[in-house]
């Protein structure tokens, strides 16, 4: 068994965003900072985001709730 686990392979899609200028600029020094890439960064913010959002988490509850037919 190897010491460090093979990168996950995760199915990604293109997607055009308009940022404002001064988060561009950050995220590009961000990037840089942990030598990373900008997509990298956006998807683990984006996913940081929807994992802590406690009302989010709730909101995807409530659908998943519906679309299987229960209420609670």
């Amino acid at each position: 068994m190897p010491l460090i686990a093979s990168q996950l392979k995760r199915q990604r899609e293109p997607v055009t965003v308009k940022l404002d200028k001064a988060v561009i600029d950050q995220l590009k020094l961000y990037a840089e900072f942990i030598d990373s890439t900008q997509e990298h960064i956006v998807n683990e913010a984006l996913a940081l985001t929807f994992r802590k959002d406690k009302e989010f988490q709730d909101w995807l509850d409530s659908r998943k709730e519906r679309s299987n037919g229960t209420t609670s």
